[in-house]
Order: structure tokens, then sequence, then C-alpha cells
């Protein structure tokens, strides 16, 4: 096997920040603080320049003119990849948003399609190495069949059921009601983030695994909205298909058959797929 060329991988999160050394047949490993480059662009940069300090110091070597792949929560668009990529003391480094290294991660590289439901949600392709995702606009723009998305869709639905605009069923009934009813709904649901909708997803899964209709229908409607966002970046039919996040094993069961036949497991995760993407900046390859 081809030895890689020498590189650094850097995973930054919103909590935790993960990177890896690859040199001279070595591994460096540093994990440490994360940071959020669209809220706090000037921490992120601070995270990012610890996690290159701890692997020069474990080295003991000067690795400034290493090639090194940042995938960056956060780093939305060029001018922050562009910010950032200045901020660091390389002299060769490209920043992505992190959602392409959690991507090629799942996947290990090859081809296919991930739809990740956690919180958030966003779907992407992966062909000949090149990576387009779509959604992850958060709650008030988009975040189909997220943790959100289902938590926000219960307290709506309660309130339609109890108008009679939909299906009434127990569960339903017993979200009204332990919110306080109407008023309660809507009070609670204004000072509600997306996290806090998150919380509520659980008790979705766990009812429809109970056989509630209106938890059902619910997740069926969340499948169908992945099954939609899939289409529109060309997913067919044999395609493969990578579900991740907190909710991939809750949503498996209401994908279409074919969807199903189609599911693969994910290989890695974030930094995985960065320490790819690093061995590809280091080949010239990205």
């Amino acid at each position: 096997m081809t030895q890689p060329k020498p590189n650094i991988a850097i995973d930054c999160g919103g909590t935790n920040c993960r990177a890896v050394l690859r040199l001279d047949g070595h591994e460096f490993e540093y994990r440490g603080r994360g940071a959020n480059a669209f809220s706090h662009l000037d921490r992120s940069q601070e995270c990012l320049r610890e996690a290159i300090a701890a692997l020069a110091d474990q080295s003991d070597a000067d690795i400034r003119d290493l090639p090194c792949y940042v995938s960056l929560a956060g780093a939305i668009d060029d001018r922050i990849q562009a910010c950032v990529e200045a901020a660091l003391p390389l002299s060769r480094v490209v920043v992505h948003e992190d959602c392409m290294a959690s991507v090629v991660g799942a996947l290990d590289g090859a081809d296919g399609f991930v739809a990740a439901l956690g919180t958030g949600s966003f779907f992407a392709r992966s062909v000949g190495g090149q990576v387009r995702h779509i959604g992850g606009y958060g709650l008030t723009l988009g975040d189909e069949a997220s943790g959100a998305w289902i938590g926000r869709t219960l307290l709506a639905r309660a309130l339609m059921a109890e108008e009679g605009r939909t299906e009434q069923s127990a569960f339903l009934k017993e979200v009204f009601e332990e919110f306080g009813g109407r008023s309660g709904i809507i009070s609670a649901a204004s000072t509600m983030a997306p996290a806090d909708f998150a919380k509520l997803a659980p008790r979705v899964t766990d009812a429809a695994l109970a056989s509630d209709s209106g938890a059902l229908g619910i997740l069926s409607e969340g499948a169908g909205l992945i099954m939609q966002a899939l289409s529109d970046l060309g997913w067919q039919s044999g395609d493969a298909l990578c579900l991740t996040g907190g909710l991939a094993d809750a949503y498996a069961p209401y994908l279409p058959p074919d969807a199903r036949a189609s599911l693969v497991p994910p290989i890695g995760d974030g930094l995985a797929g960065a320490v790819i993407l690093a061995e590809r900046f280091a080949r010239g390859a990205l």
C-alpha cells in the first residue's frame, strides 16, 4: 500500500475539534474545544490554531508547509472560508463546510447519497469525488425531516387534531393536554429553540413504534420529505443511500421499498472524511 503523503486533517464542530497529522509513517491526534465559524468566527480560528500548535508540539516537526484540510462547522460561504484560511499559520490550507467531510466519511469516499438527520438536516450526493449538498438552512427556513422539524410538526399536528382538521390520536391528545391546550402550546412554541423541539422527537418515534396513527403520520410525512430531497439530487433506485444522525434508524422503516433496499451503513464520521479529503488535497486531487 502506498504511504499517504504528509498532511493534516481537522474536523471542527460547534463543540469539539479533532485533528490528525500524518507524517513519515506516524499519526498524531488531537482533540480539543470547537466553535461554529458562522456564529463565533474568532473563536473557531482560535480552536484551529490550538489544534495546529498541539500537532506541531506532539510531532516536534515544522508542519507549516504541510497541506491541511479543514472541515469547519459554520463555514457556509467563500468569505468565511477565506477568512479562516488566512488566519491559520499554514501555507497550504483549504477550508470547507463540515457537511462535505461528513458525507465523504459516511460513504468512505465512494459514490452515493446521504441524508443527515439529527437536530437539523441536510441531503447530499457524492459522485466522482464531487459533493453537492442541499438543505441545512435551520428550522426557520428548512431542516426538513429533522428532529426539530418532528417536534414542531408534533405540536402543530396536536393543535390541528383538536380542531378536527386532521385525525386525532391518543398521542396527539396527550401532548395537547400536557402542554396546557391551545394557548399553552402556542406560548411554549414561541420560546422554543430547534434543540427544544428536537427533544420531542424520541417521543414521536416511540409512539410510532406503539402504532399511534398521529406519530406514524408525522414520520411518514418526514420520510416523504427525505425522498423528495433525494429526488432533487437525482437519486434513483439502486443508488447507494446512507442515513446518518440520531434519526437514521427511526426513519428507515418508513422509506419506500426500493430506498430501503439501497441503504448502506455509514462507514466513518466527519474526521474520517476529513482524513480522506486531506489525502486528496495532498495529492492535488481535491
